[in-house]
């Protein structure tokens, strides 16, 4: 039976395709809402602290420095001018770390946003084991999930384009055209790991169609409102 096919899609593989795909997510402002804008916070504070540190520590530094030009030198006046000279030093070097530190975090935060590299990094996020941060990024994109999708369908081992719901297919239909469509359907196996594929409907009652195919061999995404994307690009047969 040339037909039969048994195969699966690992869940992890499934959750990198569906969240690098599914552009809805806007991961990196979900998980931007939970990190980054925390880390800044505290780093907003401690640049604040030490800012504030700073303006004593000069301060004390000058009163002291004033008093040893204004009386006789004397041991304790000089070491203390050398004491708050030092500890000046120390927390402008500080303060000057923790601000590149404040800047390098704003670079990755809009670099997450500048395409697939940054987000295949936060994807990786998510599924690392060793992050202690990891269950409470997974909750907070799970929740904003819940609040967008209504329904998904995933075919592990492609749908054959004749389980499709029937929404989809009409979408689908809609958009392909119906003599481009039914060339599209007959280029492609019935079954097979290749034509593994899923579909999201929003709340909205938009949808997005993915099938990413395995090792890029096949591709093909559609979406509400936005044009057909085939990789390599699909031409009608003639």
């Amino acid at each position: 039976m040339t037909d039969c096919y048994r195969g699966g899609w690992k869940y992890d593989d499934f959750e990198k395709t569906f969240l690098t795909f599914i552009r809805e997510i806007d991961l990196a402002n979900v998980i931007g809402q939970l990190q980054p804008d925390n880390e800044q916070a505290r780093l907003k504070d401690q640049i604040r602290e030490t800012e504030g540190r700073l303006l004593e520590a000069r301060t004390q530094r000058d009163r002291a420095f004033s008093l040893v030009l204004g009386q006789a030198p004397s041991e304790f006046l000089n070491q203390k001018v050398r004491e708050y000279d030092l500890l000046v030093t120390n927390l402008e070097t500080n303060l000057e770390d923790l601000k590149k530190l404040q800047q390098a975090i704003m670079q990755q935060s809009v670099s997450f946003e500048d395409g697939k590299e940054g987000l295949g990094g936060l994807v990786g996020k998510l599924q690392s084991t060793n992050d202690e941060e990891v269950f409470s990024l997974r909750s907070a994109v799970a929740f904003h999930l819940r609040g967008l999708i209504e329904e998904i369908h995933i075919w592990p081992a492609g749908s054959s384009f004749y389980e499709m719901t029937p929404s989809i297919e009409a979408n689908l239909r809609d958009m392909f055209g119906d003599e481009r469509w039914e060339a599209y359907k007959s280029t492609h196996p019935t079954k097979s790991s290749d034509q593994r594929c899923f579909s999201v409907t929003f709340k909205d009652k938009t949808f997005r169609f993915v099938r990413p195919g395995v090792g890029g061999k096949f591709f093909m995404m559609a979406a509400t409102k936005e044009p057909i994307q085939t990789k390599p690009p699909f031409q009608s047969p003639q």
